[in-house]
């Protein structure tokens, strides 16, 4: 019935909700079957495909801690196989269909759209990218637009925690005390509409504590709310995948040797001093590549990790939002001019890493 509620009917290209197979497969008995061979086939789909969740518990109840200078590493997340972990070997396919292999460096999430990331070492992988990546936003009243840095840099103060055994969101911003919901199945809630990126989209406000929580954040006499995508009304993208409340893509996905080279370009002509690690974050991607060169990632049209295979869709058109400094909210504009010196577009858009749009599961040999 949750696949039913999710907007699954058969012949759809949904394969996955919230993580979970949506395909079947039809056995037939003849005239000369036995007890055995039933016997035989349900033990033969137990050892082979029944999935058994991790008995690891979450760390101190909550991922990722408060840090204003970066985000903290985790790795236990109560999931089964359907995750993507840090270390694994990526198989790409290049435009000239030659494959290498490199490497997935880190992950992150956003879970409230606009504000601090999650870094974490395992991550389950759902139908329409990360789990609960930008599954939360907050919006301005009464437009519903998606409130962002651009207007808000104060937005990357805010850091969330997730706690996958609890079912709990957390916020938390120096200054004000913590923000606690639940993370639990809205489906039987009244459905607002929001906007993001000019796509209307169905959510579910979470209530007067949190709207107040996120004012006294942001100061000011503006109103806000704090929304959650409904699970059961779906936005798809232009090739009907499933989208959380992400701009574009399920999957933003950058390479370290491209943010190492602009890290030098900024240091060789900037009085600050520039860090990889601090550049990294304000491109804010989901999947961290290395061992490739740099911008080797433009010439790329397949990704695979492991059991998961990806499409690229594009490449990330930049704004100002990479002029936000992550740890501290505080503008500069060096690394959006550097960006433009570095690419030299012939035209106005200026990109930097790729969009993915995650395909079918298949083993890479």
């Amino acid at each position: 019935m949750g696949h039913i509620k999710a907007g699954h009917v058969c012949g759809d290209s949904m394969d996955l909700i919230q993580g979970t197979p949506t395909g079947s497969i039809r056995v037939s008995f003849g005239y000369m079957s036995t007890m055995e061979d039933v016997d035989r086939l349900i033990s033969f789909i137990k050892e082979c495909f029944l999935e058994k969740k991790s008995a690891i518990p979450i760390q101190n109840q909550a991922i990722g801690k408060a840090n204003t200078s970066s985000p903290d590493d985790v790795s236990a997340c109560s999931v089964g196989d359907d995750v993507l972990s840090t270390g694994a070997k990526v198989t790409v396919v290049s435009s000239n269909s030659q494959a290498s292999v490199v490497l997935l460096e880190n992950i992150f999430l956003y879970p409230v759209k606009s504000c601090a990331c999650l870094k974490v070492t395992k991550w389950p992988v759902g139908d329409k990218g990360l789990l609960y990546d930008r599954e939360w936003m907050i919006v301005k009243q009464p437009s519903g637009n998606c409130l962002t840095q651009k207007e808000e840099p104060k937005l990357c103060l805010i850091r969330p925690k997730l706690d996958l055994d609890g079912a709990t969101l957390s916020l938390t911003t120096p200054g004000h005390p913590s923000l606690v919901l639940p993370i639990i199945d809205h489906s039987t809630s009244d459905v607002l509409q929001s906007r993001v990126c000019g796509d209307r989209i169905s959510t579910i406000d979470c209530g007067d504590d949190a709207a107040r929580w996120i004012r006294s954040v942001l100061g000011g006499q503006k109103t806000y709310r704090l929304i959650q995508q409904h699970p059961s009304l779906n936005r798809t993208d232009t090739n009907k995948k499933l989208l959380s409340c992400a701009n574009q893509a399920q999957f933003l996905s950058v390479s370290v040797s491209s943010v190492r080279l602009l890290c030098q370009k900024l240091n060789n002509c900037s009085d600050h001093l520039w860090t990889v690690d601090g550049l990294l974050a304000r491109f804010r991607p989901n999947l961290v590549i290395s061992g490739c060169a740099p911008f080797d990632e433009d010439n790329w049209q397949e990704v695979h990790v492991d059991r998961h295979s990806f499409v690229v869709t594009g490449q990330c058109t930049r704004c100002q939002m990479i002029c936000v400094d992550q740890s501290n909210g505080l503008r500069n504009t060096e690394p959006l001019v550097a960006l433009r010196q570095l690419r030299n577009p012939p035209q106005q858009m200026m990109t930097f890493g790729i969009y993915l749009t995650q395909g079918i599961k298949k083993n890479i040999i």
